[in-house]
Formats: C-alpha cells, sequence, structure tokens
C-alpha cells in the first residue's frame, strides 16, 4: 500500500530555516543539501513504510500515535492514519533540532 504524505506548512518553513542557517551562517552549502536530500529520502521512505519507523519516546505522544524519524540532527515527528477518513495518510507535524525539549512543544 503507497501511503499519501502529507506535509505541515510548519515542518516546511522550518527545514528552510534549518537549511538557512546551515548554508549562511555555518558555511556549509554541502551540509545543508544533505539535510534536504535526507529530508527528501524519508518522505519517499514515508510513501512506502510508515509504519517502519517507531513511536516517539515521550508515552503521552506515544498515546496519540506519534512516530520519529531522524535526519541527522534533527528529529521529524509523524502520525499514520491506518482507518476512517484519512485512511491511508500520514501527516509530518513536526520538526526539531535534537538538541530542543520538544515534548512540550506538541
Amino acid at each position: 500500500m503507497a501511503y499519501e504524505v502529507v506535509i505541515d506548512p510548519g515542518v516546511v518553513a522550518r527545514l528552510d530555516e534549518a537549511v538557512g542557517y546551515v548554508m549562511e551562517v555555518l558555511g556549509s552549502p554541502g551540509a545543508a543539501a544533505d539535510m534536504l536530500d535526507g529530508f527528501d529520502e524519508l518522505i519517499g521512505r514515508l510513501e512506502q513504510n510508515p509504519l517502519s519507523y517507531p513511536l516517539a519516546q515521550d508515552e503521552r505522544l506515544q498515546a496519540r500515535g506519534y512516530r520519529r524519524a531522524l535526519i541527522g540532527k534533527y528529529l521529524v515527528l509523524f502520525r499514520v492514519w491506518e482507518d476512517g477518513e484519512h485512511e491511508g495518510t500520514v501527516w509530518v507535524t513536526n520538526l526539531f533540532h535534537g538538541s530542543r525539549n520538544y515534548q512540550g512543544l506538541v
């Protein structure tokens, strides 16, 4: 089964900010390109098998069905709908730098 991946606009904005920071502040266009490639690869994997990713470590987020994936130092949170109106949809909801205490922000 192929899944439809929907990316929250906030995720796109945070990814753009992170890529811009890596390119402009850190002066590493190669690392910025790797980040974008990693995100694109993740989306491709989510389209094929999102359930292969583990549930979030936080129990509250687990109870809400959040799963997690890593792209370098960044954490991506997403939910998979397996039934109902949104069946077959993966909702990419958040992107955080791994150093952030993200649990309280979701």
